[in-house]
């Protein structure tokens, strides 16, 4: 729903609760009534090389800013922001010197542009430069995206270099769906009660020869 509101020049709302029907809905009529300017478009030095994003600039809403981020390489000291107050046209220029420098807006770029690349694939992108362009975007920036991941290494060395190595068996664990009595040679947890059943049949069987043994003696004593 955020991005349809963002391709619709819109806004989005969430309800999660019927107890804030009334509060979210006056908060969105709010906004939605006070649109300060729409049909925004920025017109950057025409000798500088401009990468802005995002390319669709939404409407700015009361209280809530529109940020675009933009990469310049060239002469650049103003941009020319134009739009619609109402229905009288609008315009400005906007010094680009004197800002505060910071580390962190090349990542808020990247960011910006990739999520401008992933957005591109529903207006029919082809899906392998799109990738392409986000991996290398995430590789250089260290960004976690849709095609991108981070991995901790941790180079702390486990022992001194010049401490003599040894060697030894390392526990590991069975493959899954292995059972460690039936490769071991015990029986598995699942198995038949046949050692029981082996024993008691032992025991009968012992218990039926001292009977025919007693007996035999008892015949002999009657013969006697």
């Amino acid at each position: 729903m955020t991005k349809a509101a963002e391709f619709g020049h819109g806004t989005f709302t969430y309800i999660g609760d019927v107890r804030e029907v009334e509060e979210k809905m006056t908060q969105l009529f709010a906004v939605l009534e006070s649109p300060v300017l729409t049909g925004i478009e920025m017109s950057w030095p025409s000798g500088a090389a401009v990468e802005a994003w995002p390319p669709r600039i939404p409407d700015l809403c009361l209280g809530e800013p529109v940020v675009v981020s933009a990469r310049l390489e060239g002469p650049a000291d103003q941009v020319a922001v134009a739009g619609r107050r109402g229905s009288e046209a609008w315009t400005t220029a906007m010094a680009l010197s004197g800002g505060r420098p910071g580390h962190g807006a090349a990542v808020l770029w990247a960011r910006r542009k990739i999520e401008s690349l992933l957005d591109s694939l529903h207006e029919g992108a082809d899906p392998d430069e799109v990738r392409q362009g986000v991996v290398a975007l995430g590789l250089e920036h260290h960004l976690v995206t849709k095609h991108t991941s981070l991995v901790a290494v941790d180079v702390t060395p486990s022992r001194p270099g010049d401490a003599d190595l040894r060697t030894g068996a390392v526990p590991t664990n069975l493959p899954h769906g292995w059972s460690y009595e039936a490769v071991f040679g015990e029986l598995p947890q699942t198995a038949t009660a046949a050692p029981l059943h082996a024993l008691i049949a032992l025991l009968a069987f012992l218990a039926a020869a001292a009977l025919r043994m007693a007996d035999r003696s008892r015949r002999a004593g009657d013969r006697s």
